[in-house]
């Protein structure tokens, strides 16, 4: 399972906006995805199928070997209290922890002792998290679009790059002309600006010159 989510991870890429897609050429094919798909599957039956009482009592035996004999072990006492502490959980998980505390995969529980209720209900619990976040990270993957193919980097030929410099000259000269002659006819005025000033300045010369006229 952790190999499949790894290879998946690798054949993804993250957009700067956060978005997930598959690289070009490397999404899922039809057998692949209901490969995933089928693991989503079993785990779901995994985590849906609930604690039966004969799991219980069945743990409660295995349990009861390890370390020392104990006259008193009360299986029937054990299968209560883990009844109570364990209400909503899948019987597969349960089935899990007892497998590893005899293994002795779980440096925190004994192998001296029998472990208490509440180690065991933790070590299921645990289990049982591990599989919804195993399920949650598969079925991401699913239906996760394909990102399109990167287009290619123009390329340009010695004589179209000529042309475009040519082109840019032209256009920086044209640029720096205007400029000049903007700053000829009145710095920074517009065009209009320029003719308002100049129709006004005509009117007030006709009238000076009606004026003048005048005896």
């Amino acid at each position: 399972m952790a190999a499949i989510l790894t290879d998946l991870e690798a054949r993804t890429v993250t957009a700067w906006n956060g978005h997930v897609a598959y690289r070009n050429g490397a999404a899922l094919t039809p057998a692949e995805r209901e490969s995933v798909r089928a693991a989503i599957a079993a785990l779901d039956e995994q985590i849906g199928v609930p604690l039966a009482t004969e799991t219980v009592r069945r743990m409660a035996k295995r349990i009861a070997t390890m370390g020392e004999a104990r006259e008193t072990f009360d299986a029937g006492v054990l299968v209560a209290a883990l009844g109570v502490a364990l209400p909503d959980c899948p019987d597969a998980a349960l089935e899990e922890a007892t497998r590893r505390i005899l293994a002795g995969e779980e440096p925190g529980i004994s192998d001296t002792f029998m472990p208490k209720v509440p180690q065991i209900a933790r070590l299921t619990r645990r289990i049982v998290d591990g599989w919804r976040l195993r399920r949650a990270a598969l079925a991401k993957f699913v239906d996760l679009p394909e990102r399109p193919p990167e287009l290619p980097e123009p390329s340009f030929t010695p004589e179209q790059m000529a042309a475009m410099r040519a082109r840019m000259e032209r256009l920086a000269r044209g640029a720096a002309a205007r400029a000049s002659a903007s700053q000829r006819g009145g710095g920074d005025m517009s065009a209009g600006a320029r003719v308002a000033k100049d129709l006004k300045r005509r009117k007030a010369a006709a009238a000076a010159g009606e004026m003048g006229e005048q005896p």
